[in-house]
């Protein structure tokens, strides 16, 4: 059995090529393909809520024949959220219940979710809103200055061409921590810390929310024409990044699934969006067949609650790429 820590993890993550990034998202694109047509290999989580923290626990049973390892993605998601953030680990095994690694899920959950966003800018860029920005690079607003934060800017420079990442986060140390971080590790790009959104968020044509706001956050007065909005941070009822006017402006939310957000994205909840609105981001033909209402507004709206699958699946592409490395502890279980 194969332990990584957050350090080894981190190091490991910071490491990969973007060809590893493309076979890791490639994988998860084909587990939530999965889950699409087998929806009973994740069931719903348990959540136990206690004084001290919000407890969740997510298996996942997959059904289909993992090349890479003759088994099908099995495994477990515990964690516990507080407000020292989220905190726990990722267990992978094999068909037989053999344990084949343990990972931190603190930078991993990040990662895992910023890879499913990515896959949404994948649909993004087939639109004709994404095409309206012609060949000139792009600013982007990120909402939030954690891992979650850091993640998704990492892979928007990979895959875009931006010029400027604004970091809008409460705390202004935070902010500039992320922004130093960023500096660092990708010299020529443009980073700044956003004091003003309703006069930098509007250049923007980029736009993710990583932040558990109870209110609004992210407002339609500041949106751009044809920009995307990627919404990550809520993950119940309550909770919501958006003003309501932005999610009601759109024909078609592209989402990671489209019956976990009816339990768990407060912005699909509160505004009563029907399920008929909703495109599963893995569902491919369905995707296609929905590029015209993409295309018939004024802005493209991404929403992702995650899953167990996506920790797993992604899970077991980096026990892979450690393995490769020689990274992680080995430990006989």
């Amino acid at each position: 059995m194969l332990v990584i820590g957050h350090k080894d993890l981190a190091t490991l993550l910071n490491s990969l090529s973007p060809y590893d990034v493309e076979q890791a998202k490639k994988s998860l694109l084909k587990s939530l393909q999965e889950v699409t047509q087998y929806p009973e290999t994740v069931p719903p989580r348990t959540v136990i809520e206690a004084d001290y923290a919000t407890h969740l626990f997510m298996p996942v049973v997959g059904k289909e024949i993992v090349e890479a390892t003759g088994s099908p993605q099995i495994g477990f998601k515990a964690l516990a959220g507080s407000r020292e953030g989220f905190k726990g680990l990722t267990t992978i095994m094999d068909k037989s219940g053999e344990v084949q690694g343990i990972i931190n899920a603190f930078e991993l959950t990040a990662f895992r979710t910023a890879l499913a966003t990515s896959l949404s800018w994948d649909v993004y860029k087939k639109t004709s809103l994404y095409a309206a920005h012609g060949d000139k690079p792009l600013n982007m607003a990120c909402f939030g200055a954690g891992p979650q934060a850091y993640w998704h800017v990492k892979l928007a420079v990979m895959q875009f061409d931006i010029d400027t990442v604004f970091i809008v986060n409460r705390t202004a140390h935070r902010a500039d921590e992320l922004i130093q971080r960023l500096k660092r590790e990708h010299p020529n790009a443009k980073f700044q810390r956003c004091d003003s959104p309703d006069t930098d968020v509007p250049t923007c044509s980029l736009i993710v929310g990583c932040t558990p706001s109870t209110t609004p956050v992210i407002h339609h007065q500041w949106i751009q024409k044809n920009a995307y909005i990627g919404l990550i941070g809520s993950y119940k009822p309550h909770m919501c990044e958006v003003d309501s006017q932005i999610v009601k402006s759109v024909k078609k939310i592209l989402v990671d699934g489209a019956d976990p957000v009816f339990i768990e994205a407060g912005e699909i909840i509160q505004n009563k969006i029907p399920k008929s609105e909703l495109v599963e981001v893995a569902d491919e033909s369905e995707v296609e067949k929905s590029l015209a209402e993409f295309d018939d507004a004024s802005l493209f709206l991404w929403k992702c609650v995650g899953s167990s699958m996506m920790d797993v699946c992604v899970g077991g592409q980096v026990l892979q790429f450690a393995k490769k490395a020689g990274c992680g502890k080995e430990v006989d279980f």
